[in-house]
């Protein structure tokens, strides 16, 4: 190879040379940013292809440019390389030149398309994966913009979690589509919990219901949806409302109302509210008829009282008389 080494105290080169140009040779310059570099400081630069005509190199491939930053002011603190591209295409792009002496310089930026790491890594930025940007306010980004809609970035992890933040509005949603959370097995903003299927709260073990509690619930008010009708039927004329009789029999026989669960039933499957509910107002139905009929009987009772007493007194004046007459 026929090498030059040459120091040049000013400015001749220009950013805008072609990389050919610097083939078969090895020179130093001190630039500056209005040549078209990062900004003042000292360039090495060379190549050894020795494809030429006449003397003139044709070729950009293995040719370098090697920058060293003047000062942290100009230029930074981290050496900057670019590439000659074969086939005659220019400049590659300048990229950062990490060493043991900048690499953790907290102005440094990293590009690379694989990290392995046998320890931690800690940040005090922001982190984008597979994301174009990180979006303002987010310190994790994971196919932030993989959707392509305006509410669907900062923390994602396809098909598993997206986060979904738009103004005073956040989402988590597990089990996530293409089809904004449509069909998202749970949603989770500032305004409701959603769950597709079941929820456990200290058990795993639903038995088929959409919520299960292992443990007290307290709360200030519960309404109860019944999908079965309510026991108004009682009132009807059709409905045969069973004989004090017949109540006292059952519970001598069973031990418990008719048409409600046993203790021995409850104790293994429970009750259920709405049910039970329905059930207690039918026997408070029951009663009231039961208080109407003898509230009837009671005042039919009163009357006949009435009339007996009458029929008394009638019946004391007559003996009165009597007994005058014989005296």
């Amino acid at each position: 190879m026929n090498a030059q080494f040459s120091i040049q105290n000013n400015f001749t080169w220009n950013a805008l040379n072609a990389p050919k140009t610097f083939s078969n040779k090895l020179q130093l310059s001190f630039v500056s940013s209005g040549e078209g570099f990062p900004n003042f400081g000292t360039v090495m630069a060379g190549g050894a292809n020795s494809n030429a005509q006449n003397g003139v190199p044709i070729q950009d491939g293995s040719v370098f440019q090697l920058y060293f930053p003047h000062s942290e002011s100009l230029g930074g603190v981290a050496p900057k390389v670019r590439l000659g591209l074969y086939d005659n295409k220019g400049w590659g792009s300048w990229e950062t030149f990490l060493t043991t002496a900048n690499a953790n310089n907290t102005n440094i930026d990293w590009k690379a398309k694989k990290l392995n790491t046998s320890d931690d890594i800690t940040t005090e930025g922001r982190i984008s994966l597979r994301s174009s940007s990180v979006s303002t306010g987010d310190l994790i980004s994971i196919y932030g913009d993989r959707l392509n809609a305006a509410d669907m970035y900062g923390f994602g992890i396809e098909p598993g979690v997206l986060y979904a933040k738009t103004p005073n509005f956040h989402r988590w949603y597990i089990g996530k589509n293409a089809d904004l959370g449509a069909s998202s097995k749970m949603e989770l903003n500032n305004t409701m919990l959603y769950v597709a299927e079941k929820i456990g709260i200290g058990t795993k073990d639903t038995k088929g219901y959409s919520l299960a509690v292992a443990g007290k619930v307290v709360a200030e008010e519960i309404k109860v949806s019944l999908q079965a009708g309510w026991p108004d039927f009682v009132f009807k004329k059709e409905y045969e409302l069973p004989t004090l009789t017949e109540v006292e029999a059952h519970i001598k026989e069973k031990g418990y109302l008719s048409n409600m669960p046993s203790e021995a039933e409850v104790n293994k499957s429970g009750i259920n509210l709405g049910e039970m509910d329905a059930k207690l107002l039918q026997k408070i139905e029951e009663l009231t008829l039961y208080m109407i009929d003898m509230n009837k009987t009671i005042k039919e009772l009163q009357i006949s009282n009435e009339r007996l007493s009458v029929d008394n007194k009638i019946m004391q004046t007559k003996i009165k008389k009597m007994e005058l007459i014989k005296k």
